[in-house]
Parts: C-alpha cells; structure tokens; sequence
C-alpha cells in the first residue's frame, strides 16, 4: 500500500482540504498515464467498500462500490465516456489551485 491523498469538499465548512488514505496503483487501459488508485472511503476506512481516485488532484473517479473489479469497471467507463483529453485539462485546471500533497511537494 502507498500513501496517497484525498480532496475534500467541505461543504459550508472552513476549507477543502486533503486526508491521507492508503491506496494501491491501478492501471486502466487508455488512461496509463493517470495517477489512480484504488482505496477505501476516507470516513470509513475498514469497510469493504472501494472506489478510485485521481493522484494528483485527490478526486474521485469512481462512488463507493462493493468490489475492487467493480470499481475498476466504473472507473473504465468513466474515464472512456469523458476522454482522455478532458481529464487532463480537469486535472490541470485543479493542479492550478491546490494540487495533492504528494504532489505539491514534487514541486508540480
């Protein structure tokens, strides 16, 4: 397991904010290039629920599913129905704002 970073939409709260999850690599064929992972939802991490986030933004691609094929369907269908160029300028246009701190302290 790697550490990787989640973004948090607080809604009528402070701020936004990033949560450390432990996350896996996952590899979707087309989207190689992208930093996603495999996790556990932030607020209940023991579960056994998954879903697939976005390393460099901390946005989720996927809701919380029940299995890790699942979430990696979702994800692959997601992903094919948006393209690969739509993903890039979303990611870029987040990195503009508040890139995750695995990255940020990459100096991107």
């Amino acid at each position: 397991m790697n550490q990787y970073y989640v973004f948090i939409q607080r809604i009528g709260g402070d701020t936004d904010q990033f949560e450390p999850v432990e996350g896996e690599p996952v590899v979707i064929s087309g989207f190689e290039e992208l930093d996603l992972f495999l996790h556990h939802p932030f607020e209940n991490r023991t579960s056994e629920l998954w879903l697939i986030s976005e390393g460099k933004t901390g946005a989720a691609i996927t809701g919380w599913t029940t299995t890790r094929e699942k979430a990696q369907r979702l994800a692959q269908e997601k992903l094919e129905k948006r393209g690969l160029e739509a993903i890039r300028i979303a990611i870029n246009k987040h990195l503009g704002k508040t890139p995750s701190p695995r990255y940020s302290s990459r100096g991107i």
